[in-house]
């Protein structure tokens, strides 16, 4: 935080400006120990403090401290009745919850207030299609690819909603527009609507395997479902998808391979349904946190992964066992990311020296 601090101050920040920018650079990140102290303060003397509401409740969405969110989502919007972004971090909430007709008022409120809103529009979309009104749901994706700086997310969504509502050739034009288009960055554009980065990359891969199978073209769908799968393999629908083309092909091997992969993944996000639920309850459970943190990890998401194993870190910054999984997790993956070797010797510093006793005999 001093680098950052420094740095900022002489781009010309007054000091204090700048401490703040670096404390909600760090409440962004999830680090929220650096604000909270001093929240009420900064509400107060900040010039911005929908600025500070807004990285307090970015970081507890990444800790999944949800009432606190709230909490501070009502303040914010009683005093900025015409802000967008309460009702677009609420709508995120309500849709995690289920919650979803809710969601989408809170979603639809937000573009209302600022037709500019992308994610909102995009959020909106997706609710949608997933109460099962895929021509309400396309109109959102398309107002999203109107005011995103980059069009794909909603393009390649707006796809799908026209395959679900079965106008084929709609769905085919746009994802060719998607796939035709040069120019953004495609990762930051979905990370911008609120979908994970992870898969960003394949998202059109993922569209065109659903379009070629509902051709019943089996052996491009296998092709583009074996694409994102590779790029993101913890996406159990997709694989879900390649072992239903791979059936259809007669590849039945490597279809019950997948299909097994599917039954794992499935049953480790199921597991972590009491966890979740323990947390709504007792959002300081770090035992809680590190089980779904390891399930991620492994089986799911890494990068989700590691930011729940974080939220353990936060709330006890010795636990030994949080700290082995990340190293084991950066050591593996320290090809990936020049930061991971460094990563990794942080996380190492905290566990027990291992005793002489318990030592192979090739250690030195």
């Amino acid at each position: 935080m001093a680098d950052a601090l420094g740095a900022a101050v002489r781009m010309g920040l007054p000091q204090s400006a700048a401490a703040l920018e670096v404390r909600l650079a760090e409440a962004q990140r999830g680090n929220l120990e650096a604000l909270e102290s001093d929240l009420s303060r900064f509400l107060v003397s900040s010039e911005q403090p929908d600025e500070v509401c807004e990285a307090f409740v970015q970081g507890c969405l990444l800790k999944y401290r949800l009432s606190d969110a709230l909490e501070l989502l009502s303040v914010w919007e009683a005093d900025y009745p015409e802000d967008d972004r309460p009702h677009f971090y609420r709508g995120r909430i309500l849709e995690h919850q289920l919650r979803l007709d809710d969601a989408l008022q809170e979603y639809l409120k937000a573009v209302s207030l600022n037709h500019q809103n992308a994610a909102a529009s995009f959020n909106a979309g997706r609710v949608l299609m997933t109460l099962k009104k895929p021509e309400s749901a396309a109109d959102q994706f398309l107002e999203c690819s109107n005011t995103l700086g980059d069009p794909r997310p909603g393009w390649i969504a707006a796809a799908g909603a026209f395959r679900e509502s079965g106008d084929q050739e709609s769905a085919g034009r746009y994802l060719q527009m998607a796939q035709g288009f040069t120019g953004g960055d495609v990762v930051t554009a979905w990370r911008l609507v609120g979908e994970p980065s992870e898969s960003a990359a394949v998202r059109g891969n993922q569209e065109a395997g659903e379009l070629a199978f509902a051709r019943e073209d089996f052996e491009q769908a296998a092709r583009e479902f074996e694409t994102v799968v590779a790029a993101s393999p913890g996406d159990w629908r997709s694989r879900y998808r390649l072992s239903q083309a791979q059936r259809k092909l007669g590849e039945n091997e490597a279809a019950s391979a997948n299909e097994q992969r599917v039954r794992d993944t499935r049953a480790a996000l199921e597991s972590c349904d009491p966890l979740i639920s323990l947390l709504k309850r007792d959002p300081g459970n770090v035992d809680a946190r590190f089980q779904i943190g390891l399930t991620f990890l492994k089986h799911v998401s890494p990068r989700q992964g590691l930011v729940w194993l974080d939220s353990v870190l936060d709330l006890e910054p010795s636990h030994v066992e949080a700290h082995r999984a990340m190293m084991e997790y950066f050591e593996a993956h320290s090809h990936e990311n020049p930061e991971f070797e460094r990563l990794a010797k942080e996380h190492r510093h905290y566990l027990p020296e291992q005793s002489p006793e318990k030592q192979s005999p090739e250690t030195p």
